[in-house]
């Protein structure tokens, strides 16, 4: 599910995947073959997540972002 938050809205590149029962609210942006898992949930509030290259989002994690400047998921493996 894919939610525009404060004005802001995910950024999907074509070659990532998001689980349809993941959530990605706000400014969050995922990468070329990225992939986020069931139940994951990434919401933005106050700035950005940026999900890397090829970086896996696992089931059910839980990735909140209250305050800036902007975050950068490490582009690799987050278990």
């Amino acid at each position: 599910m894919l939610i525009e938050h404060r004005g802001a809205a995910p950024d999907v590149h074509p070659s990532a995947y998001v689980a349809p029962t993941a959530v990605l609210c706000g400014a969050v942006r995922v990468g070329p073959d990225a992939r986020i898992l069931f139940g994951a949930v990434l919401t933005a509030e106050d700035g950005a997540i940026e999900v890397g290259a090829r970086c896996v989002v696992m089931e059910n994690a839980v990735l909140p972002l209250n305050w800036s400047p902007p975050s950068d998921a490490i582009p690799a493996v987050i278990p």
